[in-house]
């Protein structure tokens, strides 16, 4: 079974969302930003962690959080 505490930041602003009645495209922006930051820091950890450089890490992270800006792109185009 996967490990889904990853996912819990997402999950405590969606309930945040839901009891403060924030609307849908503010929860999404504040969401995916939150979720491209969260890449690029985790990204830079685990490489840091497994030995990188401090500039390498950071380089990991930045791809990592590229990943999330493609996503937030395609969202937009989607809409």
């Amino acid at each position: 079974m996967a490990d889904d505490r990853g996912n819990l930041p997402t999950v405590l602003l969606l309930v945040i969302a839901g009891l403060s009645d924030w609307d849908s495209p503010g929860v999404t922006a504040v969401g995916l930003g939150l979720n491209t930051a969260l890449l690029f820091a985790w990204g830079s950890f685990v490489a840091l962690r497994v030995g990188y450089r401090i500039s390498s890490a950071l380089l990991i992270g930045l791809a990592d959080a590229t990943i999330g800006l493609a996503i937030i792109v395609a969202n937009a185009i989607i809409k």
